[in-house]
C-alpha cells in the first residue's frame, strides 16, 4: 500500500504530436531516443511524451505517491518508468507552444533531487505512414494551422515554433553627424537636445511561412512609396543575398548593408588548397594553371539556381592530378565547382572582406537598435501576441502599435527622458545606496 501525496487532472494542449516534461533550471536526465520506447524520449534536457493526434487536447490525470505504487492494470496499452532530475524543484507538466489552463501538481513535490515517472498511456494510435511523409502534406503555406484564424500559419525559426503570423519592423538611425551637417548643429525642434529620435518607419504582416528574403523588396516598395527610403540600411543577414544586395542598389539606389555567409568550402575554412577564388581550374594568375601535370581540364557546365554555373570536372581528369589532396577529399569523383555571375560574385567578395574591418563592425552596430525597438514593442504593446484574427486585422493592430510606439519616442526625446532606466550590476547598486 503507498501513501498518495496529491492527485490532480487536467487538459494538456498538444502541438505537433507531443508536450513536454521539464524543469525550469535544468535538465532532467541524460537523453534517452525515442526509439527506445516509443512513448518518451528525452532531449536537450527536456522529456517529451508523444501523442497519437496532432493538435488538440490530451487528458492528462497526476498522481503523486510517497512509495512506489503497484504496477498499473490491463486497461493501459502502454507502460514506460524513467528517472527524472528536477534542479529547482519545479519539474512539471507544460505544453510546447500554450500553457496549461490549470497547472497540474508539481511532479517534484518533495523539491529539489530525483524522481521515478511510471507514464501510463492508452488510445494511442499509431501515425500512418501517409501522414508522416512530408511529400504527401499540403506546403507549410498553404496548411491550416487553427480552425479558427485561417489566416495564421505554423513558423519555426532558430528552434522556436508558433502558430500565427510574423513581423518585420524598419526603424530611423540617423546620428548627430547627419543632424549636424544637415541643420548646422542645430537641434531639428527648438528645445530638444540630442540625436534625434529612431522612429518606427515601416510595419509589415506576413503568414508565419514567408522568409525574411522574400520581404526585402516590398519592404523597400513601401518605403518608397512614402519616401523614405534610407541611404544604407542595416539588416539581419536573413533579409540579404547576393542578388538582393545588387538588385537593391539598381532600383533603389542604396547599399544593404549586411553580414553574409562566408565561402564554407573545406578548403576555405582550413585556409589551405584551392578553394574557388584559387581553383587550378579557375585559371587565376599566380596559381598552378589547370591540373598539375594533366592536359587543361575537361568538365561539364550546368545552368544552376540564380543564373549561376556548375563546373563538375571528370573523374579521369582528376584522378592523376599531382595536387588532388589539396582540391578535392573525394578518393573517386571529380571537384565541382559552383559559380555565380561575375557581379554577384563581386559583390559576394567585396561584402565578405568589409565585414572582417573592425570599422565595418562597428557602423553594423547600428543595426542594433532595432532589437531595442522589439523589445519595447513587446513590453509597451504587447505585440508578440495578436488580439484579433485575421492577417488584415493584426497588421491594422500592428500599424497602430507602432504609431503610438513613435508617441512615446517623441514625447521622450521633446522632455529629456531616457526610453529605459539604466540598468547596473548588483554591486554598483549596493554601492550607491552605501553612498547615500
Amino acid at each position: 500500500m503507498s501513501d498518495q501525496a496529491e492527485h490532480g487532472r487536467e487538459l494538456v494542449p498538444v502541438q505537433h504530436h507531443q508536450f513536454r516534461i521539464s524543469d525550469e533550471d535544468g535538465t532532467v536526465g541524460p537523453d534517452l531516443p525515442r526509439e527506445h520506447n516509443g512513448l518518451v524520449e528525452v532531449q536537450d534536457g527536456i522529456a517529451t511524451i508523444h501523442t497519437g493526434i496532432h493538435t488538440g487536447d490530451v487528458d492528462v490525470t497526476v498522481t503523486l505517491h510517497v512509495e512506489a505504487p503497484q504496477p498499473g492494470n490491463a486497461e493501459w496499452d502502454e507502460i514506460v518508468e524513467l528517472s527524472l532530475h528536477s534542479v529547482s524543484g519545479e519539474l512539471m507538466v507544460r505544453g510546447l507552444m500554450d500553457d496549461l489552463d490549470e497547472e497540474l501538481p508539481v511532479l517534484s513535490f518533495d523539491g529539489p533531487g530525483d524522481y521515478r515517472l511510471r507514464i501510463h498511456a492508452r488510445g494511442r494510435d499509431e501515425i500512418p505512414e501517409w501522414r508522416r511523409e512530408s511529400k504527401d502534406l499540403p506546403p507549410g503555406r498553404l496548411r491550416l494551422a487553427s480552425p479558427y484564424d485561417t489566416d495564421a500559419r505554423y513558423g519555426l525559426k532558430q528552434g522556436s515554433w508558433w502558430n500565427g503570423y510574423k513581423i518585420h519592423i524598419s526603424e530611423s538611425c540617423d546620428d548627430t553627424d547627419d543632424r549636424d551637417s544637415a541643420t548646422g548643429g542645430q537641434a531639428l525642434i527648438p528645445g530638444a537636445d540630442g540625436p534625434p529620435p529612431r522612429l518606427i518607419t515601416s510595419i509589415a504582416i506576413t503568414d508565419a511561412t514567408v522568409t525574411d528574403a522574400e520581404m526585402t523588396e516590398p519592404v523597400h516598395h513601401m518605403l518608397a512609396a512614402r519616401d523614405l527610403l534610407p541611404a544604407d540600411h542595416f539588416v539581419d543577414s536573413g533579409y540579404a543575398s547576393a542578388e538582393l544586395i545588387v538588385g537593391m542598389m539598381k532600383n533603389f539606389g542604396f547599399t544593404l548593408v549586411t553580414p553574409v555567409l562566408m565561402n564554407s568550402s573545406p578548403q576555405a575554412r582550413a585556409g589551405a588548397g584551392f578553394d574557388r577564388p584559387r581553383s587550378p581550374s579557375t585559371g587565376t594568375s599566380g596559381r598552378p594553371p589547370a591540373h598539375a601535370g594533366t592536359p587543361a581540364p575537361g568538365g561539364a557546365r550546368h545552368p544552376a539556381r540564380h543564373a549561376g554555373i556548375v563546373i563538375k570536372l571528370d573523374k579521369e581528369t582528376c584522378r592523376p592530378c599531382l595536387v588532388r589532396d589539396q582540391c578535392i577529399r573525394s578518393k573517386t569523383g571529380g571537384r565541382t565547382l559552383s559559380l555565380q555571375p561575375r557581379e554577384l560574385q563581386e559583390v559576394l567578395d567585396h561584402a565578405r572582406l568589409q565585414q572582417g574591418d573592425e570599422q565595418w563592425r562597428a557602423k553594423y552596430g547600428t543595426r542594433a537598435g532595432i532589437e531595442g525597438t522589439i523589445h519595447q514593442a513587446v513590453a509597451v504593446t504587447g505585440m508578440r501576441r495578436a488580439r484579433y484574427l485575421g492577417l488584415q486585422k493584426t497588421d491594422l493592430e500592428h500599424v497602430f502599435s507602432a504609431v503610438a510606439l513613435n508617441l512615446v519616442r517623441l514625447d521622450a526625446w521633446w522632455n529629456g527622458h531616457p526610453l529605459d532606466r539604466t540598468r547596473g550590476s548588483h554591486l554598483s547598486r549596493l554601492d550607491l545606496s552605501l553612498a547615500a
